[in-house]
């Protein structure tokens, strides 16, 4: 088990470009890492995404609106606004226009083959940030349907399955529950900072961690211990 590293990779798979028309499609994706296998619903409309995964046991929704990036674990209820995502590990990007960034690559056609049912035409690169890249895409629609490369955990490979291209999704996919309000982990670390300076006499921890349940914290914090697959705290 290796840590939200590993949860955030499988969330980040998806970047999605800025077009003038609206974009939309939703798929089933399997992520292999090492000996670990993670599947998620994905579902994308234009700039914005929603990622369902169960990680370990832990049901967990990565979402991105207009407002930023947010993990939200319904089994607790509680959902976190992150100040990012970490894309250092992503496989895939650009989905609504895969043709243009995979030229922006200058990736190189080396055979044709079927995946998964899907008829693709077969692609190398390289990726500055990320090293050697094997895209198969679907002829049809231009979409990846399994991705291959080297991450810092050991090879990564990203299956695509049940593409849906143009479907209609409801916004409200895009937003969490009403009555859920989010954490901001850049407010919950300025908290602990504060945290340290009483401790150190200094000012009181009061302010971003001033409002946060500690008993809902704990769980949340097991929670993402278990996503990232780091120790576990019992």
């Amino acid at each position: 088990m290796k840590g939200v590293r590993l949860f955030v990779a499988v969330a980040a798979l998806v970047t999605v470009a800025t077009r003038a028309w609206a974009y939309s499609a939703s798929y089933d994706q399997t992520m292999t890492n090492g000996k670990e296998t993670f599947t998620s619903k994905v579902y994308v409309k234009d700039r914005h995404m929603r990622i369902e995964s169960n990680v370990h046991g832990v049901q967990a929704i990565m979402i991105r609106n207009d407002e930023g990036f947010f993990n939200y674990m319904p089994q607790e209820g509680v959902a976190m606004k992150l100040p990012g995502l970490n894309v250092a590990q992503q496989p895939v990007q650009d989905v609504d226009g895969y043709e243009a960034y995979l030229q922006k690559q200058h990736a190189q056609k080396i055979r044709s083959e079927t995946v998964n049912g899907y008829a693709c035409d077969v692609y190398q690169y390289t990726d500055p940030k990320g090293g050697p890249i094997t895209a198969w895409v679907w002829k049809e629609k231009q979409f990846p349907v399994r991705v291959e490369m080297n991450g810092p955990d050991g090879h990564i490979v990203a299956e695509m399955s049940n593409i849906q291209v143009g479907v209609p999704i409801d916004d409200s996919k895009f937003s969490l529950p009403a009555g859920v309000q989010p954490m901001d982990m850049g407010a919950m670390g300025e908290g602990m900072a504060g945290m340290m300076g009483a401790a150190r006499g200094g000012a009181g921890a009061q302010g971003a961690m001033g409002n946060v349940d500690p008993q809902q914290l704990q769980q949340m914090m097991k929670r993402i211990q278990q996503q990232q697959g780091g120790d576990e705290t019992q």
